[in-house]
């Protein structure tokens, strides 16, 4: 393990930090919109992942109104950014766990 001097360690720890801040207010807009497309659509984003993977397993189209084709392209495309930004948020906790500890 890396083993960093005091002021190094803090520099570091301030600027992840600061990322986790900022990752964090992304991970709540994010959340926000898909929200609004879940109550729009009656219908959960983990849900929407679900019969967007069946239907594209099954080559079949979604089970809504053609119209609503570019909101559940959005939704989706939102949904896995959200889901991704989740992963980062909790590595870079860890990170900081791990420096705090050292």
């Amino acid at each position: 393990m890396l083993k960093l001097p005091d002021e190094a360690r803090r520099n570091v720890l301030e600027t992840l930090r600061e990322e986790l801040t900022g990752l964090e207010a992304k991970a709540l807009q994010l959340e926000r919109k898909l929200r609004a497309y879940e109550e729009r659509y009656k219908l959960s984003s983990q849900e929407l992942a679900r019969l967007w993977d069946e239907a594209v397993e099954r080559k079949k189209s979604l089970p809504f109104p053609e119209e609503a084709d570019l909101d559940l392209i959005e939704w989706m495309a939102l949904y896995k950014l959200y889901m991704s930004l989740l992963n980062d948020i909790e590595e870079l906790r860890e990170s900081v766990k791990r420096l705090c500890g050292a």
